[in-house]
């Protein structure tokens, strides 16, 4: 990357096509702690910004100028695969039966309203085996929510007012 946007490797070393003083100011960082090598300047180029970068950073800022959009584009299939793989990384992995659902508390940490036995859970089991994107606390509350909407003339409170049930869900999209 550095070479083909004009650096030139000096020893163990870059030096910046436009450097004035001469001096090699691109070092390679090769024992990383997670393994990734990484890029880091002192010299006056658009790499000197107290960090450092790896490859990916710097095919962003020196093939795309910086601009992060442009430098995602640069494989969509790749991108498709990575965004997937981070989706899975951050969801639950849910398991059904039919009582309800678990949430395995080795992936998150999640306090899941259990359903009631019978109606309810057969309702979300169901919901849940077809989702796309299985979401078992949203999907409880929009059950609750429905059987609530649906008993309004069953059910009365003190001084004749109906059962009304909202809610409010917070996910990830």
């Amino acid at each position: 990357m550095l070479i083909g946007n004009g650096y030139i490797k000096k020893g163990l070393k870059y030096l910046h096509p436009d450097s004035e003083s001469k001096i090699p100011g691109v070092q390679v960082c090769l024992n990383c702690k997670d393994d990734v090598k990484r890029v880091y300047s002192h010299g006056g180029d658009v790499l000197n910004d107290s960090h450092a970068h790896d490859a990916f950073d710097c095919y962003r800022l020196l093939e795309c100028g910086g601009d992060w959009k442009k430098a995602l584009r640069w494989s969509d299939a790749i991108n498709k695969h990575n965004t997937e793989v981070w989706k899975r990384e951050q969801l639950p992995i849910i398991e059904i039966d039919t009582s309800g659902f678990v949430v395995n508390k080795e992936k998150a940490d999640i306090q899941a309203v259990e359903p009631f036995p019978g109606l309810m859970a057969e309702m979300i089991e169901s919901i849940l085996t077809t989702a796309h994107k299985p979401q078992p606390e949203l999907t409880t509350l929009a059950v609750l929510i429905g059987m609530a909407a649906a008993i309004p003339g069953h059910y009365m409170l003190p001084g004749d007012g109906r059962l009304n049930l909202y809610g409010t869900g917070i996910s990830g999209t």
